[in-house]
């Protein structure tokens, strides 16, 4: 339980602001994320006669500017989960009128009648690592997807090639379908030549021997149902996209 309470509902570069002192609404307003607005809001909580609490839901990069300016100015506040937010609401029956300004008013209740354990914002390196984790986190998101198509792609192209290799996902296979992305590519050369070229990529005989067995049936016996050179520009496509599947 606190004395002064500013609970804000956040949203992108403002927050609704209301201001309560012992369960008692005091003062309301809307905060934009500006250098101007958030000097206001440190000269009132610097005029207010008594400790004063900041709360605000957690809400991943919108109220980052908040937990920045508490920590800047060190000030005591609480940045919390939405879904416990929205349980202890729920708890109470108070009603959910979906504005922010309702929104804020229940976050200040909420604060006036439970107990929560003050935010501590995390060190910078610990932010960054963070950060970096989500971005790696979307990066292999999006080289799935590419995979997907990838398939995709190599299905219509050339049926079963797949199914030469262990594995697709590495340098050699890419290799080799980057050359002969359709059969007609592999009809086309001569057997030394597609020889030469498999034992230029990999050390291992034998497999070099099964792959080049498995090119030549592959392409005698696939019935293509697309033109050539759509078939190829699919396959090139993906390949320049995708160098370390």
């Amino acid at each position: 339980m606190v004395g002064y309470v500013y609970a804000l509902d956040v949203s992108k570069g403002k927050a609704t602001k209301v201001l309560y002192k012992n369960s008692q609404c005091i003062e309301e307003g809307l905060l934009e994320f500006t250098r101007k607005g958030f000097e206001e809001l440190l000269q009132n909580i610097r005029r207010i006669p008594g400790q004063v609490v900041l709360a605000f839901e957690t809400t991943g990069i919108y109220s980052k500017p908040l937990e920045r300016f508490c920590h800047e100015n060190q000030l005591t506040y609480h940045s919390l989960n939405p879904l416990e937010v929205y349980n202890r609401t729920n708890s109470l029956t108070l009603r959910r009128n979906k504005t922010d300004q309702a929104d804020a008013h229940k976050l200040a209740q909420i604060m006036s009648i439970f107990d929560f354990q003050p935010s501590v914002m995390k060190e910078p390196l610990y932010e960054e690592m963070k950060r970096m984790n989500a971005y790696y986190l979307e990066l292999q998101e999006a080289i799935d997807k590419l995979y997907v198509k990838f398939l995709e792609a190599i299905y219509l192209c050339f049926p079963g090639i797949e199914k030469a290799f262990s594995k697709l996902k590495n340098e050699f296979a890419l290799t080799v379908i980057e050359k002969y992305p359709h059969p007609d590519y592999v009809l086309g050369v001569s057997r030394t030549v597609i020889k030469n070229m498999l034992k230029n990529q990999h050390q291992k005989i034998s497999l070099i021997k099964g792959l080049f067995k498995k090119l030549i049936k592959l392409s005698s016996v696939q019935f293509q149902l697309i033109l050539l050179s759509i078939r190829t520009a699919f396959i090139v496509k993906y390949l320049v996209f995708m160098p370390h599947i």
